[in-house]
C-alpha cells in the first residue's frame, strides 16, 4: 500500500511524501523490518546504547529477514562515539576458505554459484560480538533474546519474503534442510503464513550461553564442517577457528562542508566518496532535481567511480588499494575534466563492465541507530544472494552465504579469488557530521546499486534540502557502464529527450524499484533538539523514535 501511494503522490516529480519522517527526542532506530526496528527501540528505552540496540536489531533481522542476512553471512559496522568523537568500523566480511582456489569453482550457465560450495567463511557473528564487546553495555545473551523468540515462535511472512521464497524455490526445493523451513510440504510459504525456525532458535541459544566460540570452534563449527563435506562445500573447522573480524581505519572526506565517514576496502566507501567529490564541483541545486543536467552528471560520476572500483578495490591485506588518491579532491577534479558537459557521453572508463545483474543477486539489509547521547551506528549485513547459497546446515537452521560469487574468477585483478581472501563488496554504511556534531547515519542494500542509492540520498538532503524521508523515497537513477541508464518513474518528456540526445538509452520503470536500494537512515537536528528517521518504501522497513 505504501509503495502504491508513493507512486500516486510522486507522478513525475517528487516534492511531497505521503509520510513524514519518524520523530523522537531521545533515540531513533531505522531498520529493514518493523520487528527489528521495535527490538532496537525497546533496547534504547531500557537504557542500552546505540551499539546495543544496533546489534540486537541486527540479530533480529537475521531471523525475520532470512533472505537478506544471517549467522551464515557477513556485515560491515560503522560506529561514532559521542563522548570521544571516535569513528571506527568493523569488517566482518566473509573469507575464502583455505581450499578456495580458482581451479575448484565453476559457475553455471547463468553465472551463478549456489549450494554449499558457494559458501565462504561467515563473519557476521564475530563482527557483531566484537562491536558489542568493545562499545556496547549489554551482554550477548541479552541482545540475542528477541532473535531467539522470533525464531522459536515464528513471525508472519511479508510480501517481499514470500516473493523471494517463490523466486528461489527451484534452488531450495532441492535442499531438504532448506525446503523444510521455507517450503514445508513442498509448497513455498506465502504472505501471511508463519515462518518458524526452531533449529535456528536452538543455535542462537547455544551462542547466547557459550558465545562466538560455539560457532567458530565448538559444536556448531563441527556441524558446519559436517554439512559442508556432505554438501560439497569447502569450509572446514580450521577456517572457522582462524576467522577474525577486523577493526579497520575509517575513510573520511567532506561534502558541502559536512564531514563524511564511511568504511574502507574491501567495501565500497571509497567509491561513494569518489562520487561525492565529483558531484561537489557542480551546483546541483541550481540545475534542479531530475533535470537533464543533474541526471547526466550523476550518471557520469557513477560510471567513473564504478570503473575505479573494478580496477582498484580489493582486500587490502592482499595488495595496496590507492584509497588516498581515489578519494582526493584533486583526483575528482581530473575526473570532472573527462565529462563533456556540452554533448558527449564520455568514453567508457573501463572495458568489460556490464550493467546487467541477475535478479538473484543483491539481497542485503541495513539498519541505523542514534541514542540519547548522540552515538551513531550503521550496520549493513548480507548473505550475498537472496537466501544466500540456498543451503541450510542440517540441524542448525543456519543458512549459508554464497559470497564466493563476489570474487572475480580472472587472474590478476584486485578481487581475484585467493585462499583466505575477503571478497570485494558494495557496502557503504556512512556517518555524516555537521560542524563536528552528529548529523546522519545511513546505509542501504542493493548490490552494485548501493553507492548510487547512497549518493542520491545524500544529495537529496545536502543539495536539494529534502527531509530524510522525502530524500529516501525520491526516485533514483543508476548507471554503471556505457549508454544504459536505469530510471525509477518516467522522466519529464523534455528531460528524456535531452538525455537521448546525449546518447543515453533509458530503461524507465513505472514503480520505485526493489533493486535500487532500501535506505534506512537517522538524522539529528540539533537546532530543534529532534531526531528524525527515514525508512525506504522500496522495502518493508520502518523507523521509530521516542
Amino acid at each position: 500500500m505504501a509503495l502504491l501511494f508513493l507512486e500516486a503522490i510522486f507522478g513525475l516529480t517528487v516534492w511531497a511524501s505521503p509520510m513524514g519522517p519518524a520523530i523522537g527526542r531521545q533515540g531513533m532506530v531505522a531498520t529493514g523490518h518493523p520487528l527489528a526496528t521495535a527490538v532496537g527501540m525497546e533496547v534504547l528505552k531500557k537504557g542500552g546504547n546505540a551499539v546495543d540496540a544496533g546489534v540486537a536489531a541486527a540479530f533480529t533481522l537475521a531471523v525475520v529477514e532470512p533472505h537478506a542476512s544471517g549467522l551464515g553471512g557477513k556485515a560491515f559496522i560503522l560506529i561514532r562515539l559521542a563522548k570521544t568523537g571516535q569513528v571506527t568500523s568493523i569488517d566482518a566480511s566473509t573469507v575464502a576458505p583455505a581450499m578456495g582456489t580458482l581451479d575448484k569453482y565453476a559457475r553455471d550457465e547463468a553465472g551463478r554459484l549456489e549450494g554449499l560450495k558457494s559458501a565462504a567463511v561467515p563473519g557476521f557473528l564475530a563482527g557483531l560480538s566484537l562491536a558489542l564487546e568493545r562499545y556496547g553495555t549489554l551482554s550477548l545473551a541479552e541482545v540475542l533474546g528477541p532473535a531467539i523468540r522470533y525464531a522459536e515462535e515464528g513471525f508472519l511472512v511479508d510480501p517481499i519474503l514470500a516473493r523471494i521464497i517463490k523466486a528461489r524455490f527451484r534452488l531450495i526445493s532441492g535442499i531438504p534442510a532448506t525446503a523444510a523451513i521455507f517450503a514445508p510440504g513442498g509448497v513455498p510459504l506465502k504472505e501471511g503464513e508463519r515462518l518458524v525456525q526452531r533449529d535456528l532458535a536452538e543455535s542462537l541459544r547455544k551462542i547466547s550461553r557459550g558465545g562466538p566460540p560455539v560457532f567458530y570452534t565448538g559444536e556448531l563449527a563441527q556441524a558446519i564442517e559436517d554439512g559442508m563435506i556432505a554438501g560439497g562445500g569447502l569450509v572446514r573447522k580450521g577456517d572457522l577457528a582462524s576467522y577474525r573480524a577486523r577493526e579497520r581505519e575509517v575513510l573520511s572526506g567532506t561534502y558541502r562542508g559536512h564531514e563524511v565517514f564511511t568504511t574502507g576496502p574491501p567495501s565500497a566507501g571509497a567509491t561513494l566518496l569518489e562520487v561525492l567529490n565529483i558531484l561537489e564541483g557542480y551546483e546541483l541545486r541550481s540545475f534542479g532535481f531530475r533535470s537533464a543536467r543533474s541526471v547526466f552528471l550523476l550518471a557520469e560520476a557513477l560510471k567513473l567511480a564504478y570503473a575505479d572500483r573494478e580496477a582498484y578495490i580489493g582486500d587490502p591485506d592482499f595488495g595496496k588499494v590507492p584509497v588516498e588518491r581515489l578519494t582526493s579532491k584533486g583526483y575528482a577534479e581530473r575526473l570532472r575534466a573527462r565529462i563533456d558537459l556540452r554533448a558527449g557521453l564520455m568514453k567508457p572508463p573501463l572495458e568489460g563492465l556490464t550493467l546487467a545483474e541477475a535478479p538473484w543477486q543483491g539481497s542485503t539489509t541495513h539498519l541505523s541507530v542514534v541514542d540519547k547521547e548522540g552515538n551513531l551506528v550503521a550496520i549493513t549485513q548480507t548473505l550475498h544472494a537472496f537466501l544466500g547459497s540456498g543451503a541450510v546446515i542440517p540441524g542448525t537452521g543456519i543458512l549459508m552465504n554464497n559470497d564466493m560469487s563476489s570474487f572475480d574468477y580472472v587472474k590478476g585483478r584486485p578481487n581475484t579469488l585467493e585462499p583466505r581472501k575477503r571478497p570485494r563488496n558494495s557496502f557503504a554504511p556512512t556517518i555524516i557530521l555537521n560542524r563536528g556534531k552528529p548529523y546522519l547515519a545511513l546505509g542501504t542494500p542493493g548490490a552494485k546499486r548501493i553507492v548510487a542509492a547512497m549518493a542520491q540520498t545524500l544529495v537529496n538532503v545536502l543539495d536539494y534540502g529534502m527531509d530524510i524521508q522525502r530524500a529516501i523515497a525520491a526516485p533514483r537513477i543508476f548507471a554503471y557502464y556505457g549508454r544504459e541508464l536505469e530510471v525509477e518513474l518516467p522522466l519529464e518528456p523534455g528531460v528524456r529527450s535531452e538525455l537521448a540526445k546525449r546518447g543515453y538509452w533509458l530503461r524507465e520503470k513505472k514503480t520505485l524499484d526493489f533493486y535500487l536500494g532500501g535506505v534506512q537512515a537517522v538524522l539529528v537536528d540539533r537546532k530543534v533538539g529532534l531526531y528524525y528517521g527515514g525508512a525506504d518504501p522500496r522495502r518493508a522497513g520502518t523507523a521509530l523514535g521516542y
